[in-house]
């Protein structure tokens, strides 16, 4: 079989779209920082935390999505590590039950992204609860508001 090496992948363009949308996602965050009409993302955040997890390939990458999960906690005030914890939490015990129901892999995505800010909606009512601290205030609307937005973000991408 003849191959030819215009039509085959490189590593590298992947790579480069990869931190493409990490520097995308750094200046959106400041932009959603002043504006509070924009969406927080975090599904998304999510997704790409998911193709980190299931690529060995980008591991090389995780490093520079922490940085972003940490710069996206210091810029909203959250605790440490809070969201990254919540995430590994999510791909370890929620995400395999999900996969045994669900076959459609953008299904999948969609039903992620719900799952996110809802369960990441709860976790911070229960680090209130811990902490005695307000670290995700916002009201149920602005949550469906930001799960509408994430899923039409995840449907045009």
């Amino acid at each position: 079989m003849q191959t030819f090496p215009s039509l085959q992948r490189s590593i590298f363009s992947k790579t480069y779209l990869i931190y493409l949308l990490l520097i995308f996602l750094f200046v959106y965050d400041n932009i959603s920082m002043i504006y509070n009409v924009l969406p927080q993302l975090l599904g998304l955040y999510f997704i790409i935390f998911i193709k980190f997890q299931d690529d060995f390939k980008y591991s090389y990458s995780f490093f520079a999505f922490i940085l972003l999960t940490i710069f996206y906690e210091s810029s909203r005030s959250l605790p440490l590590l809070s969201i990254l914890f919540f995430f590994i939490f999510v791909y370890t015990v929620v995400i395999p039950i999900i996969d045994q129901y669900v076959g459609c892999m953008k299904c999948k995505n969609y039903i992620y992204i719900i799952f996110i800010y809802i369960g990441y909606y709860v976790f911070s009512l229960f680090l209130t609860l811990i902490f005695d601290i307000t670290i995700f205030e916002i009201s149920l609307v602005w949550l469906f508001y930001y799960i509408i937005l994430d899923i039409l973000l995840l449907v045009l991408v």
